[in-house]
């Protein structure tokens, strides 16, 4: 089964097809400006370094995993008809309140 890919587009002209997960993470992180539905403009500046003393001052902590859901699903009955939800995390509805907006 296919899926669903996007394109992200970096500052030096390249461009980069990311999967739906690579994407949210970068989207949470607050790496990427959305462009239309399938394509994002990366805008998080990249670390320069001159010397090697410099990069020794770096510190790297371990990426966390943001999710814009929580787990499971919850089944809601009205008017005889069933729909299942997601419960959004806060940081995922803040993103896409900010896409929306965008958009």
């Amino acid at each position: 089964m296919p899926t669903k890919r996007f394109l992200i587009h970096y500052p030096d002209g390249s461009k980069e097809q990311v999967s739906a997960a690579e994407k949210e993470q970068m989207l949470l992180a607050g790496d990427l400006r959305v462009i239309d539905s399938n394509r994002f403009q990366f805008i998080t500046k990249p670390l320069v370094f001159g010397s090697f003393a410099e990069l020794a001052k770096l510190t790297l902590r371990p990426s966390e995993v943001r999710r814009r859901f929580l787990p499971g699903q919850f089944t809601v009955e009205l008017r005889g008809k069933r729909y299942r939800e997601r419960l959004e995390t806060p940081e995922g509805m803040a993103c896409r309140m900010a896409n929306e907006a965008a958009i």
